[in-house]
């Protein structure tokens, strides 16, 4: 029975998603740092709006896209907020630029509302972290979703999901 219900995509997905979730908290929590697991966990919150966990044989390239895209919102949000440009404004700029990067394919059209949203996340980190601290979590947030979609592809290949 268990064989069965774990093979089943629906119940594989939702462990995978839960797991790639809740490892960064549990490890934040273990290692006395909950902000950072925390904030960690965000970040395939991202990913997973863009489709990043989806098989594919560009997987690593549309990673890169997607970590590279996130850090450079949350950068001009940050840079942009210290300027004290207006956030309606910022916003809309942002969406403008993405809307128009959107035209390119459609993995850059599922990283607008992804992307959109690691600036929002953005929001509440700017001004009580350094500037390059955020960038970090987005790369290494990214990497972790990557890696361990990967690992979990690798492990369930035999397997159809």
């Amino acid at each position: 029975m268990w064989r069965r219900l774990i093979y089943h995509p629906d119940i594989n997905y939702a462990l995978r998603q839960t797991l790639v979730l809740c490892l960064p908290v549990a490890v934040g929590l273990m290692l006395g740092e909950l902000r950072f697991g925390l904030l960690f966990s965000l970040v395939p919150a991202c990913c997973n709006i863009a489709g990043l966990d989806t098989p594919h044989k560009r997987f690593f390239k549309r990673l890169i896209i997607g970590a590279s895209l996130f850090a450079t919102c949350s950068l001009l949000t940050q840079l942009l907020l210290a300027k004290d440009v207006p956030l309606p404004f910022l916003l809309t700029g942002l969406t403008l630029v993405l809307g128009v990067t959107a035209e390119l394919g459609p993995l850059h059209a599922k990283l607008l509302p992804a992307s959109l949203l690691a600036a929002i996340f953005t929001l509440s980190l700017a001004g009580y972290m350094p500037v390059w601290e955020p960038l970090l979590i987005y790369a290494l947030g990214t990497l972790w979703y990557g890696l361990f979609n990967w690992f979990w592809f690798w492990i369930w290949r035999e397997q159809p999901l």
